[in-house]
């Protein structure tokens, strides 16, 4: 494929008035680095060139994000998809809420005004909004091992309870009142394929499947217990493919059998697009309450309250547990 990258224009300055003063000598030419987006406004209106330069900078990062995803999602006709719009739209707020005012001069009536945004990966965004030194604190099971964690982590220099949180139709990173919401670039970074030395869980034939390919789990538990399998989809929406299976240690058990009525067959989110999904393996020693999850069928419903990948991350506090990253590519 041919991979196409717009670099971002920061600096179109909108004029809903016609100048009457000289612009100082400051304006359109503010040093910045290479995170740094600036947006200028004018006008005979002082709030009026404080929105003109806010509403630059939040066209500048729109743009910024639709090029970044349809460089590396296929676009569908020609629109992003709704994951993305959502996102676009929360992301924009965030950032006109996180502003710096840079400069503002009034010139023969007319203000001129620049505003500053620091566009930085979202670890080291998340990171710049901890006030202070922290201890380490406990954080999840699962989440800790993932790459966007490691990488919070290392940017934090110490551990915190970062949540992940489902609110607006979005994902969140969430701590105390820090907020900052995911994109599906990001979101992908918290699906990895981890082992525990309780129970471990392989896929066959591989973990790279192509459309329409028929696949199972062996599992293998080193106590005898129960077994359930939870599948997360790449946007968060989970059922439960298998609950409560028994398990005898040391005694490797398949899923689905050779007697079963149900085979697991690898789909695509969305058509001709590569997909990814994280299966969970619980191990307990009682039978797990799931009826707060759906159950695997023909059809599965992808509405707002499917979206459990957070109660699923608490549960995962409290089980053992491995997990399989299977990633599925349309038929060549």
């Amino acid at each position: 494929m041919i991979k196409i990258i717009l670099k971002p224009i920061f600096f179109i300055t909108l004029f809903y008035s016609v100048l009457t003063a000289t612009p100082p000598e400051w304006f359109h030419k503010l040093h910045h680095n290479e995170f740094e987006i600036i947006g200028y406004g004018s006008s005979k209106n002082l709030e009026e060139a404080r929105n003109i330069a806010k509403k630059e900078i939040a066209n500048s990062i729109q743009t910024l994000i639709k090029t970044e995803t349809i460089s590396q999602t296929k676009e569908k006709n020609n629109k992003v998809n709704e994951n993305i719009e959502t996102y676009i739209e929360v992301k924009t707020n965030v950032v006109l809420s996180d502003l710096i005012n840079l400069k503002e001069e009034q010139i023969n009536k007319i203000w001129f005004v620049a505003f500053k945004y620091f566009n930085l990966p979202l670890e080291k965004k998340f990171a710049s909004k901890i006030s202070e030194q922290i201890s380490n604190e406990k954080q999840n099971k699962y989440l800790r091992k993932t790459p966007l964690f490691k990488s919070l982590n290392n940017e934090l220099k110490y551990q915190l309870d970062i949540k992940l949180k489902r609110k607006d139709n979005l994902w969140y990173l969430s701590y105390n009142k820090i907020m900052l919401p995911l994109s599906p670039n990001d979101f992908e970074k918290f699906f990895i394929s981890s082992q525990s030395d309780i129970v471990q869980i392989n896929s066959s034939p591989s973990r790279l499947l192509y459309e329409g390919d028929v696949f199972h789990f062996n599992i293998l538990a080193s106590e005898n217990g129960y077994i359930s399998i939870i599948n997360v989809y790449e946007n968060g929406v989970c059922f439960v493919i298998s609950s409560n299976q028994k398990i005898k240690s040391n005694k490797i058990i398949t899923i689905p059998d050779e007697f079963s009525d149900k085979e697991l067959v690898a789909g695509l989110f969305n058509e001709n697009q590569n997909t990814f999904d994280l299966y969970i393996a619980l191990f307990s020693k009682e039978k797990i309450n799931l009826s707060r999850f759906q159950k695997a069928n023909d059809t599965i419903k992808t509405g707002e309250y499917y979206f459990k990948f957070d109660e699923i991350l608490e549960m995962m506090n409290y089980y053992e547990f491995s997990t399989v990253l299977i990633r599925t590519e349309p038929q060549k």
